[in-house]
């Protein structure tokens, strides 16, 4: 958290009409563009990085995303887009 006092993260979850968790949604900075999204049903995630989607890939255990073709971790990229700076992880 930056504590400016102006709220910076905006995150939500979509549950189904059981109340199970089907989505976990996060926007960094508030700016209306969502940045990480966790689809729990797909077991997938995305990011949105340089302007468009990446889909997680798995590799030797750990999830990153294909950046013009090479693999970046998905700490490294979610640091970079501020996640670290508006959740204190």
């Amino acid at each position: 958290m930056d504590s400016d006092g102006i709220v910076d993260l905006l995150t939500y979850q979509v549950l189904d009409a059981d109340g199970k968790l089907l989505k976990s949604i996060e926007d960094f900075g508030m700016d209306g563009q969502i940045d990480f999204i966790v689809d729990f049903l797909e077991q997938s995630i995305q990011v949105f990085y340089r302007g468009q989607w990446n889909e997680g890939v798995r590799r030797e255990g750990r999830t990153g995303i294909l950046v013009d073709g090479d693999w970046v971790a998905l700490e490294t990229v979610l640091s970079e887009l501020g996640r670290d700076r508006y959740t204190g992880q």
